[in-house]
């Protein structure tokens, strides 16, 4: 029973999955990452982005196509960075934004003390420094540190295991100041954050 469960959840995936890539096309074009046929579409961008990350964290741009090749498109490292522009953030994002849509867990834990919430929220946050450059886009908090950082808020629905939002903002931000979780909220739910966002 239980190996039959596994290979129809992994079924599941694989056809959820295919989807998700399928989609990709649609976005890369609305996006205008893709604006004419090309060899590197947007599914193959992704695939290579996301597995070329997965498998080396610290993935070069010359990793990155050779992920390219194993899909079938040859393109050199150069190639690769003149791709990663705008339109490829703005791609990314988007496809961010779907997959956190797509891929959420429906089933709650079977916790009879939780039953009385629709959802339990965690909120976090976290806090990089970023170069230099980039002080005017994610100005940071000053100090000793880089003029540059950025946090990232996100909040967890415990009950179901999936992430619920994820916001990127200036490093500056204090988390008292963060306010955007409470769209997510229905009614029943119970949020649960440390004393850096009490007001």
């Amino acid at each position: 029973r239980r190996s039959s469960d596994l290979k129809t959840n992994v079924e599941q995936l694989a056809e959820q999955l295919g989807y998700f890539f399928k989609e990709a096309e649609t976005i890369a074009m609305q996006t205008k990452f893709v604006q004419r046929k090309s060899r590197l579409s947007g599914s193959v961008f992704l695939k290579a982005i996301v597995f070329g990350f997965l498998e080396n964290p610290s993935a070069s741009l010359m990793n990155l196509a050779q992920h390219c090749s194993t899909l079938g498109v040859e393109i050199s490292p150069q190639g690769i960075h003149e791709r990663i522009n705008k339109y490829a953030v703005e791609f990314m994002k988007k496809m961010f934004a779907y997959a956190l849509k797509e891929f959420q867990n429906k089933i709650p834990l079977p916790l009879d003390i939780l039953k009385q919430f629709s959802a339990v929220h965690l909120l976090d946050s976290t806090f990089k420094q970023l170069p230099e450059s980039m002080s005017e886009e994610y100005p940071g908090a000053g100090g000793k540190g880089s003029s540059a950082s950025l946090k990232v808020q996100l909040v967890f629905d415990f009950l179901r295991g999936n992430v619920e939002q994820i916001t990127v903002e200036a490093g500056r931000k204090a988390d008292q100041a963060y306010r955007k979780y409470q769209e997510i909220l229905q009614a029943g739910s119970i949020v649960i954050f440390d004393l850096g966002y009490f007001s």
